[in-house]
This record gives structure tokens, C-alpha cells and sequence, in this order.
């Protein structure tokens, strides 16, 4: 088995991609360095305690999505506090801490008081995913006690920190998969048809939003990099009930390196 750090990128339920690909690559490589944010940060974390990719399966899949979706409780700054999600995260990791893993763990969030990265290395695993995912608008921004800082989800200052492992990562492999900068390349923009306004206009926005993701990664070139890009472009970040489409995705894009 070769040893590797393991970078996984934000994208909501497109990190259920995560997942397949790991299926995969469980079977070559060892995981022993990770950096994730977002989805990618829970999908690290519970690597990081142990789980396998079929535990983490497991547990996607028996997560109720529905506490999340109703977590309807508006805040000044958000439609959910994010209180639901909290639970959850709580029941799964309990109190552990990053620095007692046994391996390195980075989760990427955004200080919301001056917009800059932050990455969480020390402190309760609960607390830096709850910051990483917090989706500004849709959950409050989180007060992380250990760093003493408002936080929101760590893709609006880096969505695939796979600079981390290239400037900090000793070994001899690195695997990142980019589940949130997917695009499809031959979309019609001529295309004018009223009734489909709406769609059309949607899918300019999360267009946007995936373009500023693939723009966002600023790591060197470095010759032990593989990068998996599941091809996902289809699929949005709130395709949970796709939870068989994403993973089948991540499991071809992996059996490609």
C-alpha cells in the first residue's frame, strides 16, 4: 500500500463523489496526511478517525438530510442556525480533537470578519467542519471558541486546498479530488428560450460559482500530484437524493489514475 495525503475539495452533495472514488482507492493507497473543506472536511474527518469508505457510506446514507433541510430556525445572519447539523456531527465525533488524531488533519474555513483563509488544525473535529460548512446566507456564521473567530464555509477563500499538502506534505504522493469545479464545457449560450429563463439563469450562477472554485487553486505544479475530477458537471451541489449517480461518478473517475 503506498502512503498518501489526501486532499478533498467543498461542493455540498457533490461530495458524495468523495466517497466512491475512496472506494477505489482504499484498495492502492494509505491515507496518512488530509486537508479537506466543506463536504470534503466531514468525508477527512471521519477518515482521519478511522472509518473506511464503506462506513462512510454507511453513515451518509443513514444521516437523516431532512434534520438538516428543516433546521428552519432564521437567525440575523442566516435562514438555518445550524444547530441540526451540530447534533449530528456531535453523535459522530463526539468530543474528539485534531491534535490527538494520528495523523495530520487541515480543515479549511473563511474568517468572516476579514474574509481571509483559515485552516483548523487544533480544537474540537465538530467545531471545525461545523465551520467549514457554513454556507454564508443559508446557516449563521459559527464562533469557533478555539480560534476566537466568526467562520463560514471555507469556499469562498479556498473550496480545494491542495496547496497545503504540496507546500507541506513530505512524502512521495498526493491524491486530490476536485468534486466542486466541475463544468460542462459544451453548454450553447445562444440557446434563447423564454420558458426556460429561470433554469437558464440558475445554471449561469452555479457556473460562476464552480469557474471561481477552479480559479481559486493556487498550489505549485509538483510531480506527485494526481488529480481526480469526477465528472459531475450535470449534478448540483444539492443533489442529495442523486446519492447513486455522484458515487458511481467518483468510482470511474478513480479507476482512470
Amino acid at each position: 500500500m503506498k502512503k498518501t495525503a489526501l486532499i478533498l475539495s467543498g461542493g455540498g452533495a457533490l461530495g458524495i463523489a468523495h466517497v466512491g472514488a475512496l472506494e477505489i482507492l482504499e484498495t492502492q493507497y494509505r491515507f496518512d496526511w488530509y486537508a479537506g473543506v466543506s463536504a470534503g472536511a466531514i468525508v477527512c474527518s471521519l477518515l482521519a478517525i478511522g472509518k473506511t469508505a464503506e462506513e462512510i457510506d454507511t453513515i451518509l446514507k443513514k444521516t437523516n438530510i431532512f434534520d438538516l433541510l428543516f433546521d428552519l430556525r432564521p437567525t440575523q445572519f442566516g435562514f438555518m442556525s445550524g444547530g441540526n447539523i451540530e447534533k449530528i456531527l456531535q453523535n459522530i465525533f463526539e468530543d474528539q480533537l485534531i491534535e490527538d488524531l494520528e495523523v495530520p488533519l487541515a480543515i479549511g474555513a473563511t474568517d468572516f470578519s476579514t474574509g481571509e483563509r483559515i485552516t483548523i488544525r487544533s480544537g474540537k473535529i465538530t467545531d471545525a467542519i461545523r465551520a467549514s460548512v457554513s454556507v454564508p446566507v443559508v446557516f449563521e456564521p459559527y464562533w469557533h471558541e478555539n480560534e476566537k473567530k466568526w467562520m463560514v464555509d471555507g469556499g469562498l477563500s479556498q473550496n480545494f486546498p491542495l496547496d497545503l499538502a504540496v507546500n507541506e506534505y513530505t512524502g512521495k504522493h498526493i491524491i486530490g479530488i476536485d468534486v466542486g469545479s466541475a463544468i460542462e464545457p459544451d453548454m450553447d449560450f445562444g440557446k434563447k428560450n423564454f420558458w426556460k429563463r429561470g433554469e437558464h439563469i440558475s445554471h449561469s450562477f452555479i457556473r460562476s460559482i464552480r469557474i471561481m472554485f477552479k480559479n481559486q487553486c493556487k498550489a505549485q505544479p509538483d510531480s506527485r500530484v494526481i488529480l481526480i475530477e469526477p465528472k459531475i458537471g450535470k449534478y448540483l451541489a444539492t443533489d442529495i437524493l442523486k446519492y447513486k449517480g455522484l458515487k458511481e461518478e467518483g468510482q470511474k473517475a478513480a479507476k482512470l489514475i
